[in-house]
């Protein structure tokens, strides 16, 4: 039998994400929320070289090592997204990250996004990309008030005219 943490790692079904020796553990975590997002659990996985600063090399080796054959590496500003039988050379996914902060806004999206599609991979349904239109974020309102974006509220006048309107077609019998 191998090491506890090796032997852990392959009893429970899991991505696994690798980092190389520039990235950070916050990554990982915006990659796990997108995964459980999914509903698919997802751990950081130390098993692969940790010199390792190839990011398709260790989402390969992630991939492999995961019960689940879905592994990400997050190196030298890129996020892999593998498969255990694909091409080590040929991720499903591969993204740029931002290189100014390591905290953008950008590179969170980015390591959701493959976060959910790893989860989606292993639940074999369609991928996002990055083009897809984020979720509508409520907005503030003259008012002071929310509502979703992309939606307008009339002005008061039209409002009550509106209303007026659909009052007089109402049947109050």
């Amino acid at each position: 039998m191998s090491d506890g943490h090796r032997w852990e790692t392959r009893e429970c079904p899991a991505i696994l994400v690798s980092l190389g020796p520039d990235a950070g553990p916050h990554l990982a975590h915006w990659v796990q929320i997108g995964a459980e997002e999914e509903g698919v659990p997802c751990q950081i996985w130390s098993g692969a070289e940790q010199s390792n600063d190839d990011p398709l090399a260790l989402a390969h080796a992630a991939a492999q090592a995961s019960r689940i054959g879905v592994g990400v590496g997050i190196a030298q500003g890129r996020v892999a997204l593998q498969e255990a039988h694909m091409p080590p050379n040929r991720p499903v996914m591969l993204w740029e990250l931002d290189g100014h902060s390591p905290d953008s806004s950008h590179n969170r999206h980015i390591c959701r996004l493959t976060g959910s599609n790893a989860g989606r991979l292993v639940k074999r349904m369609p991928l996002r990309f990055d083009d897809d239109p984020p979720p509508a974020r409520p907005i503030k309102t003259q008012a002071g008030g929310e509502q979703p974006a992309g939606l307008s509220l009339p002005d008061a006048d039209t409002l009550a005219r509106l209303i007026g309107q659909a009052l007089k077609r109402r049947d109050w019998s």
